[in-house]
């Protein structure tokens, strides 16, 4: 049968043409180290522990806390240098990002020439990754939120006197 013929040709000339084909280049994925990867997996982990503690009836109480007293803790400080730094904290409204001048320049400067810290909404994620970074990945969700318990224990006990 000439169409057999035809068939054997055609797996030929496609053997042929694989063959000829540059083999297919996979993506480089870049490897993680071990000290990326435990501070990534504790800011995953911290991250889940603060929206967890956000939303539970301690947390809710915390605010409440933190609201009436005028209060809040700092959760993780950042400064780079140049002036200025991150704080980030919680007060009755929840998580914030305080960015503000830091530094000893403010010693040498007229109290209105510093600005004043802006304020805004703390994503918890951003903390955590903070928190995870400074503490080089070994900071856990019992520890952080155990640091905001005694805080809190703290507050209550200095208005309770």
């Amino acid at each position: 049968m000439p169409q057999e013929n035809w068939l054997v040709a055609i797996e030929v000339c496609d053997a042929k043409q694989r063959a000829q084909q540059s083999p297919v280049v996979q993506p480089v994925v870049p490897s993680i180290s071990p000290e990326i990867e435990r501070i990534m997996s504790s800011a995953t982990s911290i991250s889940v522990a603060l929206e967890d503690f956000a939303y539970s009836e301690e947390g809710v109480t915390a605010r409440k806390l933190l609201q009436v007293s005028k209060r809040h803790i700092v959760l993780a400080e950042e400064n780079e240098g140049g002036g200025f730094g991150v704080v980030y904290f919680m007060d009755g409204n929840g998580l914030g990002k305080s960015i503000e001048a830091m530094g000893m320049w403010q010693a040498y400067s007229k109290a209105e020439d510093i600005p004043k810290p802006k304020i805004k909404n703390g994503d918890r994620y951003e903390i955590a990754r903070l928190i995870a970074r400074l503490s080089n990945g070994t900071a856990t969700p019992e520890a952080v939120l155990g640091k905001i318990r005694n805080d809190l224990d703290t507050i209550a006990a200095q208005i309770s006197k």
